[in-house]
């Protein structure tokens, strides 16, 4: 069974305006672990286009 995709358009409710980076040390380990784990539910597809999508936004950025 596929799941549904949708648009980052659509996503954008969803998604915070602005992440402030934490100076707290334990907030920033916990939001990376936290995204660890979203990654590893991914196949491995969805997951290169993640890591695709991230690193050309930072090239052209």
């Amino acid at each position: 069974m596929r799941s549904k995709m949708i648009r980052l358009e659509e996503a954008s409710p969803f998604l915070p305006e602005e992440a402030a980076p934490s100076t707290n040390y334990r907030d920033r380990r916990a939001a990376a672990a936290l995204l660890e784990l979203g990654l590893r539910r991914l196949t491995p597809r969805q997951r290169e286009c993640v890591e695709l999508y991230y690193y050309y936004s930072r090239i052209r950025t």
